[in-house]
């Protein structure tokens, strides 16, 4: 979301240079948030070998929370299986993973699922 509102925030102050008033640009930014706030990453299930390995590196840890982290605020690289990274089963990779992977890794919240499959 980040990414987008930097890449929307960039394109527009180079198509509207300084002259542009203040207030336009914030219509944007407002148009922007709107857009995103609405944007989920749909999940393909079918490929989860360890549910929460976001970095599909064989473990879960550390380096999946921030992996994560990094693709949603920071524009990182999405997780190379979906399913690993819905770790809540909700068929969608947003804000509710990242909470449910930090309530599991810090609080003992419940360990994460694969997709929809719950497996």
């Amino acid at each position: 979301t980040l990414t987008f509102y930097m890449a929307y925030a960039t394109t527009m102050t180079d198509t509207y240079p300084a002259k542009t008033p203040l207030s336009h640009f914030q219509d944007i930014l407002t148009k922007a948030a709107a857009f995103a706030t609405d944007y989920v990453l749909p999940v393909s299930l079918g490929c989860c070998d360890l549910a929460g390995d976001f970095n599909n590196d064989g473990a879960v840890d550390i380096t999946d929370l921030t992996a994560m982290v990094d693709f949603m605020f920071a524009g990182g690289a999405p997780a190379p299986c979906a399913d690993e990274a819905d770790v809540d089963s909700s068929e969608t990779i947003d804000i509710t993973d990242l909470t449910y992977r930090v309530d599991f890794m810090f609080a003992g919240g419940p360990a994460p699922i694969c997709g929809d499959s719950g497996m």
